[in-house]
C-alpha cells in the first residue's frame, strides 16, 4: 500500500483486500505492517499467513502464485535492463506440497527431543509435526521423534536433515557440535528399529552460521541415496524439487548449442550428467570436493557417447581458460563474480544459460552481461510451492 508517498510492505495482504494494520517498523522510504483484521477478503485467498517462515506465500492460491511469479519476474527485468522483458508461463509440475527432497529440522531447547521450524521474521522455532511441503514419511518420522521423549543435549545437537529419493529412500543427518552427546545412542537406536531407513549419518558443526560441518560419521547404513544416475550424501548440493528440477534440465537441453559445453558451479554435475545429445565435450567446474568426488564417481557410471571433464576450482578463477559454444552457469544466491562476468565478456561464447535462484543478484549480473549479450527467454520455475523464493532461467544469445 502507499500513504502519502511512502509505501507500506504488508505481508500476508492480497491485491483488493482491505486490512487493518499496525504500523510495526518505520524508516525514511517505507513501513512495514502488520495484518489485525482482513476487512474485505481477496477472491485468490486461501488461508491466513502461515506463522512459519518457510511458508510465506501458502496463503495464497497456487495459480496466482504462478502469475505473481512471471509478473515480478518481468517487471524487475524490464525496470532494471531498461527494455521490455516479456517471461514465458512459470515452469511448474502443478504439485503444490510434500515436494521437498531435503527438510533441515532444527532442535528446540527442551529436555526432550523436540523437532521444529523457524516462526516467520524471527528467531524463534515452534514444534513441527507435519510440515505440508517435507516427503511424507518424513513427517511420519518427525512425528515419532516428537513422541519419542528422547533425553538430548540440545547445546550440542542442533538440527536433523532428512533428505530423500523419488523412491522415498530417507537418509537422516544428525548435526551436532559435538561427536558424543547426551541421546546419540537412545537416538540413533529409535530410528533403526522404527523405520527403514537408507542411513544415518552424523556431522559435526563448526560455526553458528552455517548448518553443515566438513566432517561426516556414518551411524548405520550408508551415506548416499541414487536418484536416477545421481548420487546424493548427506553434505552434496541438489535441486529440492525433483519434478521441476527435470522440468528445467529438459528445457536447458532444448538450448543447448555446439559441440563444446561449460557447466560451471556444476555441483555434482546434475545438469551436465543431463545433457541428452551424444558427442559433446563437457567441461564441469566445481569448488565443493564432496561435489567432486561425486561426479567422478557418476562419471564412471554414465554410459553414453559424451565426454567429460571435470576441474576441481573456483569457476571464477579458471574460466578464462576455457572456450566452449555453451556455457551453462548455476551460481549460489550471491550470483556471479565480477571477475567472472568479465571474463566472459572477453569471449565470445555463442549462448549462456543462467540458472539463477535470486531474481535480485540475477538481475545485476544481466545488467552487465547485456554489454555483449541479448535476452533470447527467460523462463520462471516454480521450484518452491507455498514460497516466494524463485528461481529463474534466462537464455542469452551472443549479440
Amino acid at each position: 500500500s502507499k500513504i502519502n508517498d511512502k509505501y507500506i510492505y504488508i505481508p500476508g495482504a492480497l491485491p483488493e483486500e482491505i486490512v487493518r494494520i499496525k504500523i510495526i517498523k518505520v524508516t525514511k522510504k517505507y513501513c512495514i505492517g502488520e495484518i489485525i483484521t482482513i476487512l474485505k477478503q481477496s477472491n485468490n485467498r486461501k488461508y491466513h499467513l502461515s506463522n512459519l517462515g518457510s511458508l510465506n506465500l501458502m496463503h495464497l492460491n497456487f495459480k496466482k502464485q504462478l502469475q505473481w511469479q512471471k509478473e515480478i519476474t518481468e517487471n524487475t527485468l524490464s525496470r532494471a535492463l531498461k527494455q521490455n522483458i516479456n517471461c514465458h508461463n512459470t515452469i511448474t509440475d502443478n504439485n503444490e506440497y510434500h515436494y521437498r527432497n531435503k527438510v533441515v529440522f532444527h532442535v528446540l531447547e527442551n529436555e526432550n527431543l523436540t523437532l521444529g521450524l523457524y516462526i516467520r521474521n524471527s528467531k524463534q522455532i515452534t514444534k513441527v509435526n507435519n510440515f505440508i511441503l517435507a516427503n511424507k514419511k518424513v513427517n511420519e518420522i518427525i512425528t515419532k521423534i516428537n513422541e519419542a521423549n528422547i533425553k538430548v543435549d540440545y547445546n550440542a545437537l542442533k538440527h536433523i536433515m532428512f533428505k530423500n529419493n523419488s523412491q522415498d529412500e530417507i537418509l537422516i543427518t544428525l548435526i551436532s557440535f559435538k561427536e558424543q552427546f547426551k541421546g546419540l545412542n537412545e537416538l540413533t537406536t529409535f530410528l533403526t528399529n522404527n523405520f527403514k531407513l537408507a542411513g544415518i549419518t552424523l556431522n559435526i558443526k563448526q560455526y553458528n552460521e552455517v548448518i553443515l560441518g566438513e566432517k561426516s560419521i556414518i551411524l548405520a547404513g550408508k551415506n548416499y541415496l541414487k536418484e536416477n544416475n545421481l548420487y546424493i550424501t548427506d553434505k552434496s548440493f541438489m535441486q529440492v524439487n525433483f519434478n521441476v528440477m527435470n522440468l528445467t534440465y529438459n528445457l536447458i537441453n532444448q538450448y543447448i548449442t555446439g559441440n563444446v559445453i561449460v557447466d560451471a558451479y556444476s555441483g555434482i554435475g546434475s545438469i551436465g550428467f543431463s545433457i541428452k545429445d551424444n558427442n559433446k565435450i563437457i567441461y564441469m567446474i566445481e569448488n565443493n570436493k564432496e561435489n567432486i568426488n561425486l561426479a567422478n564417481k557418476i562419471k564412471e557410471e554414465t554410459n553414453n557417447n559424451n565426454q567429460y571433464y571435470i576441474k576441481h576450482a573456483n569457476a571464477e578463477d579458471v574460466i578464462k581458460n576455457y572456450n566452449c559454444n555453451t556455457l551453462i552457469i548455476d551460481p549460489p544466491r550471491m550470483g556471479l563474480y565480477e571477475s567472472f562476468i568479465n571474463e566472459i565478456l572477453k569471449k565470445n561464447i555463442e549462448r549462456v544459460i543462467y540458472l539463477s535462484c535470486h531474481l535480485q543478484t540475477l538481475t545485476r549480473d544481466l545488467k552487465l552481461l547485456q554489454e555483449k549479450y541479448s535476452i533470447n527467454s527467460v523462463y520462471p520455475i516454480k521450484m518452491f510451492p507455498q514460497t516466494n523464493s524463485f528461481e529463474t532461467l534466462v537464455i542469452l544469445d551472443l549479440k
